[in-house]
C-alpha cells in the first residue's frame, strides 16, 4: 500500500472495531441511489476493509533475535 505509515496513523485514533467494512456504505437500496451517495462512490476511495485484532504475531519476536526456529 502506498504511503501504508501514513494510513495507519490517519486510521489508528478511530479504534476502528475487527470486521469487515465496505466504505462507502449505503443504509439500502434507496439511499444507493440517491446522487449524495452516487457522488462519494464517484469521489472515492471505494474500499473494502477487513480491521483484525491487534495482536502479537508468534514469529515477530523471532525475526527480531535473528532466530527462525
Amino acid at each position: 500500500m502506498p504511503r501504508e505509515a501514513e494510513l495507519l496513523n490517519a486510521l489508528r485514533p478511530f479504534a476502528i472495531p475487527p470486521g469487515d467494512y465496505f466504505i462507502p456504505r449505503a443504509a439500502g437500496m434507496q439511499e444507493m441511489r440517491s446522487p449524495e451517495f452516487k457522488e462519494k462512490m464517484k469521489q472515492g476511495p471505494v474500499a473494502l476493509l477487513t480491521v483484525m485484532p491487534t495482536a502479537r504475531f508468534p514469529w515477530a519476536d523471532r525475526s527480531r533475535s535473528g532466530s527462525c526456529s
